[in-house]
């Protein structure tokens, strides 16, 4: 919210990696906690244990951090309620179409 000109009410959205400085993962941290972020975006510094979800909406993993299924697993079991979750991924479409037929 307020961020880059929005509205004071919109989404939160934070940063989550594991070469922040200690300051800033602070303040993620405590936004995740909290409730303040609405959308977390981050690496595989998301599943460590000391993070924990308030009532997070939506989690986007980049799988350039090669996030596994035992990972968003992981992800998925933070929290009150499981977040949604948005996997972005750089696999070819034609190899994701033949994984997905049946």
């Amino acid at each position: 919210g307020g961020l880059l000109g929005g509205a004071e009410q919109g989404t939160k959205v934070v940063l989550l990696t594991g070469s922040m400085g200690a300051p800033a993962r602070r303040r993620a941290l405590l936004d995740l906690t909290t409730g303040e972020a609405g959308i977390v975006i981050g690496t595989h510094a998301l599943i460590e244990d000391k993070v924990q979800f308030h009532d997070l909406g939506l989690v986007v993993v980049d799988e350039q951090h090669r996030f596994g299924v035992e990972q968003r697993d992981a992800l998925r079991s933070k929290g009150k309620q499981p977040p949604h979750l948005l996997v972005m991924t750089a696999t070819p479409i034609p190899r994701t179409v033949a994984m997905t037929v049946f």
